[in-house]
Order: C-alpha cells, then sequence, then structure tokens
C-alpha cells in the first residue's frame, strides 16, 4: 500500500507528486485542518499549482465508473489533490484567508471521516 511518501499518480500528472506528500489527504476533516493551517502563501502556492491542471485531472477522473473505493491507488490519489484544490479554492478565491470570517469554531464540526 502507498503511504504519503511514495505518493503514486498516473503518468500524466507525475509533475504534481513533489506536492501530494502534504496535500493528498484521504479525509474531508485532514483537509479542512490543512487548510486552516496552512498559510495563505502556502495555500496560494498549491492553488496556483493546480488550478491550470483541472480540467485533464477530471477528464482523467471521469475514465473511472466504480466507486471511490474502487479507484486504483494512483487515481485516489489525485482526487484527493482535487479535493483539497477545492478546499484551498475556497479560502483563496472568496474568503483570501485560510478560515472564513466570523466562522463557527471548526472544533465544533463533527465530520464523518470517510476515507478516500
Amino acid at each position: 500500500m502507498s503511504t504519503r511518501h511514495e505518493l503514486k499518480l498516473p503518468a500524466d500528472f507525475t509533475d504534481l507528486a513533489d506536492i501530494g506528500i502534504e496535500w493528498s489527504l484521504p479525509t474531508e476533516k485532514e483537509r479542512q485542518d490543512r487548510r486552516a493551517t496552512a498559510s495563505m502563501p502556502e495555500l496560494r502556492r498549491y492553488y496556483d499549482r493546480l488550478q491550470p491542471r483541472m480540467t485533464a485531472i477530471a477528464a482523467h477522473l471521469d475514465q473511472f465508473e466504480y466507486g471511490l473505493d474502487q479507484l486504483p491507488a494512483a487515481e485516489r490519489h489525485l482526487l484527493q489533490l482535487a479535493y483539497m484544490y477545492l478546499e484551498s479554492a475556497m479560502a483563496v478565491e472568496f474568503y483570501r484567508r485560510p478560515e472564513p470570517p466570523d466562522n463557527f469554531p471548526r472544533s465544533r464540526f463533527i465530520i464523518d471521516d470517510i476515507r478516500i
């Protein structure tokens, strides 16, 4: 099984492997925590790196018609990067900071940690 240090991505996306170790997170809670604790420069770098690739990422993942739990490891990691991109996009595009203004305390959210 792949660890975060052995991140596998589909051949067309291996150039993203260096950012995957930090950003390919399997649960929504981990992604939310990563966004909330990252600096805006970190989020901006991640967002800027993935943004031009998102159409290609979506097209690649659209080739798979079965459940998330059946995705090959490389595609699962790519999906995790895409989910983290969506998490970072709100901070970069709208909030202009890692956490929404006047946010309900993150510690009080209970997120069902379904792993992908």
